[in-house]
């Protein structure tokens, strides 16, 4: 699986190659996928330039929400997590451009630690 396996829990693999075709028409031409995790809802898929946060279809409407976050739009972000519930386990990003505020419920097989690393590194290095 590449660089996807040391955050896709296995309940829901999912391939470098199904994602990047997934997301063909959305990614730019210099824009790489780094890293992708599953949440209860939701997909959230890092790439050399920005977050995409994308909701699992609605099984009554076939609709997908993607949303786009530049890197330096988030401001701050929040993780919550249970030692030994890991279903509890949330991030909470905060948006500078609109003020809104993103939360995510995260899949028991994601490592929560290594996300907040993850994302600190995509934040703050890039």
């Amino acid at each position: 699986m590449g660089i996807l396996s040391g955050l896709l829990g296995t309940s829901d693999e999912m391939s470098s190659e199904s994602l990047n075709e997934e997301l063909s028409g959305f990614l730019v031409e210099t824009e790489r996928i780094r890293y992708a995790c599953k949440a209860i809802n939701k997909r959230l898929v890092f790439t050399n330039k920005r977050l995409i946060i994308y909701s699992n279809s609605d099984e009554d409407s076939g609709q997908v929400q993607y949303s786009s976050v530049p890197y330096h739009n988030i401001g701050s972000f929040d993780m919550e997590y249970g030692e030994f519930r890991k279903s509890e386990s949330k991030i909470t990003l905060y948006l500078l451009s609109s003020g809104r505020v993103e939360e995510v419920f995260l899949d028991s097989d994601v490592d929560v630690k290594q996300l907040y690393k993850l994302l600190s590194e995509f934040i703050f290095l890039l």
